[in-house]
């Protein structure tokens, strides 16, 4: 439906008369600073949502007709507004599914939107959660676990996928996550971005282990694109490690899937040492991890500098002082509220080494 306004056309979806009217009159609102009671807007609303009650079709073109405004709103940078839009359509869904149980309007499009608003505002954590919102209502509306919708190639990082408003993000993130492949590939790795997506993002142990590693990846490159002088404090530091945690709990998940008869994440990481070809087993971590308890910060130091670590001066190879630090740091995030230099001096290091290890899972484990 296309339509003419202070001499510019703008298109929407078409829909029932009614809902067509209401939609120019809103837009006529906006762009031509008319009076219009938003009442009215919800009436139609209802009513169009009472006429299509199982067309999930109808529901996605309802809620795309609000993108010419909201799009509007972000060329200006008026975030606020932006959110408040996507608020109100899907009150309106909310309010009828109120009055119509065990009837639901499919709410992935506005969902995905509004995360999109709030992540341009900054606040990954809001941003992420509703994403996520979008996503579930996706799968419960295609009943498919992976659905190919915007809020599927968002959260798996699907940079091929040109056709969605967030694309510049996941762009963005996908390099990120490339050039941390290419250092993988330098210490001898052979897994590239497309196999990393294919083995992992886009089928991975569940949809949460997905959602958990994109965003502990999102706030890792937030933190490593700040000015390196702000990146100092013991603050930092405690984020860093808790980001550092949560690689360890996506690694664990990732080998559970393969080592599904073992729940200790020491006998995951021996798994995956005896399937690598290395000879880090469950004494040697056990051994690494009895010195960081008591010396927490050394034992980071020496791993990452291949120092003595056992009593006997063996040294381990680039692989395993990964599988180390992987579990010297789960142990200790699990138990402490507390950073220490080495984290700070070292966060890239330790962010390497965190990521090889979760791409050595990958590329042994994962056909």
């Amino acid at each position: 439906m296309k339509f003419l306004l202070s001499g510019q056309f703008y298109e929407l979806k078409d829909l029932t008369e009614e809902m067509n009217k209401a939609f120019v009159l809103l837009h006529s609102s906006y762009f031509g600073n008319h009076h219009y009671d938003l009442a009215e807007f919800c009436n139609s609303a209802r009513s169009f949502f009472n006429g299509h009650q199982d067309d999930d079709t109808a529901h996605d073109n309802f809620f795309n007709n609000f993108t010419i405004i909201w799009t509007n709103l972000l060329k200006q940078s008026r975030f606020d507004e932006a959110e408040n839009l996507w608020k109100f359509s899907i009150d309106i869904a909310l309010d009828w599914e109120k009055a119509n149980a065990d009837q639901y309007i499919h709410k992935g499009t506005p969902y995905y939107f509004w995360g999109v608003t709030i992540i341009l505002k900054g606040d990954l954590d809001n941003g992420f959660s509703l994403m996520h919102q979008g996503v579930e209502e996706d799968v419960r509306t295609t009943e498919k676990e992976f659905p190919g919708t915007p809020g599927t190639a968002f959260v798996t990082l699907d940079y091929k996928r040109i056709n969605q408003a967030f694309y510049g993000w996941v762009q963005e993130k996908a390099n990120f996550l490339e050039q941390q492949l290419k250092i993988f590939k330098s210490n001898g790795g052979n897994l590239s971005l497309d196999q990393f997506r294919s083995k992992f993002l886009a089928n991975p142990p569940s949809r949460d282990i997905v959602f958990l590693f994109t965003h502990t990846l999102a706030r890792l490159h937030k933190i490593v694109s700040y000015p390196q002088h702000t990146q100092k404090s013991t603050f930092v530091g405690q984020l860093l490690m808790n980001l550092f945690f949560d690689i360890t709990l996506v690694i664990d998940a990732v080998i559970r899937t393969k080592n599904s008869s073992q729940w200790k994440f020491i006998d995951h990481l021996s798994f995956l040492s005896i399937r690598a070809g290395l000879s880090l087993d469950c004494n040697k971590l056990r051994k690494i991890n009895g010195k960081a308890k008591d010396l927490f910060e050394d034992t980071i130091n020496d791993i990452l500098d291949n120092n003595n670590i056992f009593d006997d001066s063996t040294k381990i190879n680039l692989n395993e002082r990964g599988i180390a630090l992987c579990y010297v740091i789960r142990n200790y995030g699990a138990h402490h509220v507390s950073s220490v230099t080495a984290i700070i001096k070292r966060s890239e290091e330790m962010r390497n080494q965190l990521l090889n290890t979760l791409f050595l899972s990958i590329e042994v484990l994962y056909s």
